[in-house]
């Protein structure tokens, strides 16, 4: 139709109207075009914040992780020295019950220290005294002892100023409790006198002369001295011994 109306302009005809579409097409798209363009340059934009974000959150991750087995390593830490803390408290608290119960028994303590360091002082008439009651006293009963001991012995002591207890008990100064009680279950009578006998016998270096109605002595001195032997009784003997008479 153009071709029988404009003949060989038509082909412009055609150019000029395909443009003029071109261009209200073009008058449309450019701006979505442009937009499209900048949502692109923004997505891009938006992408390496994106990446950085991702990037710092990952930095944040792995400074999490490593705090957390800092953190880790410090509570084992400090586990181990709560453990040494209360090792040590319990150590202080033992040692503060000693201290408290120390000083609670340092009177008692100085005492007996006083105590000791007269002990000391007077061993020396102590001593004395009890060598002359094992010396002298082996003839006498318990009251002539005594009187021995209280009349004479002490007040010779005092002449050659010699410290001694004046609450001495002989016995008790000579012999463990033990050995008396070892002498009894032996068949040793328990009274004053018997144990005195028996010290005196045991302590002395001379042979003593027994006056022994009641076989008390014997028994005694039988049991003790087999034990002694391993149970052998031949150091036993009378006047009637054929070993006594060669």
């Amino acid at each position: 139709m153009l071709n029988s109306l404009y003949g060989p302009a038509a082909n412009m005809v055609n150019w000029v109207a395909c443009m003029r579409k071109f261009r209200g097409a073009y008058k449309m798209i450019a701006p979505l075009m442009a937009m499209v363009q900048e949502k692109g340059e923004e997505l891009a934009y938006q992408q390496g914040k994106l990446k950085d974000a991702q990037d710092e959150l990952a930095q944040v991750k792995a400074n999490v992780a490593q705090l957390n087995a800092d953190l880790k390593v410090f509570q084992d830490q400090a586990d181990e020295k709560t453990e040494i803390l209360d090792e040590f408290q319990k150590k202080l608290r033992a040692a503060k019950n000693l201290i408290d119960s120390l000083e609670i028994n340092r009177v008692r303590w100085e005492k007996d220290k006083n105590n000791y360091n007269n002990l000391k002082i007077r061993l020396i008439g102590d001593v004395g005294i009890s060598c002359a009651f094992l010396a002298y006293c082996g003839p006498f009963n318990t009251q002539f002892r005594g009187k021995i001991v209280e009349q004479y012995l002490k007040k010779v002591a005092i002449g050659l100023k010699f410290p001694f207890n004046d609450d001495l008990d002989l016995i008790s100064f000579l012999v463990s409790a033990d050995k008396i009680g070892s002498w009894n279950l032996m068949g040793l009578p328990n009274d004053e006198l018997s144990k005195q006998n028996g010290i005196i016998i045991e302590k002395s270096k001379r042979f003593p002369l027994i006056i022994d109605p009641q076989n008390q002595a014997r028994t005694w001195l039988e049991r003790m001295w087999k034990s002694k032997a391993d149970g052998s009784s031949k150091w036993i003997t009378d006047l009637n011994d054929t070993r006594l008479q060669q």
